[in-house]
């Protein structure tokens, strides 16, 4: 019977919706989808890359700025690195590295929970609507935000974020969530077509340490962004090989 883990051993991958508020103009300000995402229909983009390790560390550094790091909040985006000895014991040395080094930066970021997943997804929603209000002059920056007063695209269109209105003409916010099964099967299948090994990208522990035949092997880096691609990358091979 094949082994069930309570954690993800498959690539996070997010698709992204520009969703429009109640009488807001079409697209508003988006006239091109944030970097990054390969277009699937007229308003739907997956990530073309996985969330790499270097994107969590980053949440990871917000979630410690604004509530400390002994909040719940912080402990739990905290992934299981437990995740290498649980696919294979002779992975554990990995548990210690993988996730801080700066040699596994864009490697996938591996150990999360659903639930994490979908946090991660909310708060990235949440910056890069902030980030598009800061660049377009509605907000302004604040880099000392706490548990208190931070911003989030609900506080925004509610008038709660330090009382400022809702501006008319950004009332299309980006939406990143899970794909459903369906929508993971297509993604998986456009990359089906387009599948290619990986390269590891200068990766300084260049060891395996399973050395039996039928060993584990670490992922490969995550391939950088291309221009024009047509599909995600890695739902076949890397982690989920």
């Amino acid at each position: 019977m094949r082994k069930v883990y309570k954690h993800s051993s498959v690539p996070v991958i997010l698709l992204l919706s520009l969703t429009a508020m109640a009488g807001g103009p079409k697209r508003g300000y988006w006239q091109k989808p944030p970097p990054g995402v390969i277009r699937i229909s007229e308003n739907y983009y997956y990530d073309q890359t996985e969330v790499a390790n270097v994107h969590w560390r980053e949440y990871l550094y917000w979630t410690r700025k604004v509530f400390s790091e002994g909040s719940a909040e912080y402990q739990a985006a905290l992934p299981d690195q437990s995740v290498w000895s649980e696919a294979d014991s002779c992975l554990s040395v990995y548990a210690d590295l993988y996730l801080g080094h700066p040699a596994y930066e864009y490697f996938p970021l591996l150990g999360l929970t659903k639930k994490q997943a979908e946090a991660f997804a909310k708060w990235r929603s949440d910056r890069v609507m902030e980030r598009e209000l800061v660049l377009h002059h509605v907000i302004e920056e604040d880099t000392s935000q706490n548990r208190n007063k931070y911003f989030t695209i609900e506080k925004y269109f509610t008038g709660q974020y330090k009382g400022i209105k809702p501006d008319t003409a950004f009332m299309y916010y980006p939406f990143y969530r899970l794909p459903t099964v369906a929508e993971w099967r297509e993604a998986a299948r456009l990359d089906s077509l387009t599948y290619k090994s990986a390269s590891s990208g200068g990766q300084v522990f260049d060891i395996n340490p399973c050395t039996r035949a039928d060993k584990k092997t670490p992922p490969t880096r995550a391939v950088e962004y291309i221009e024009n691609a047509k599909s995600p990358d890695d739902l076949y091979g890397n982690v989920r090989e």
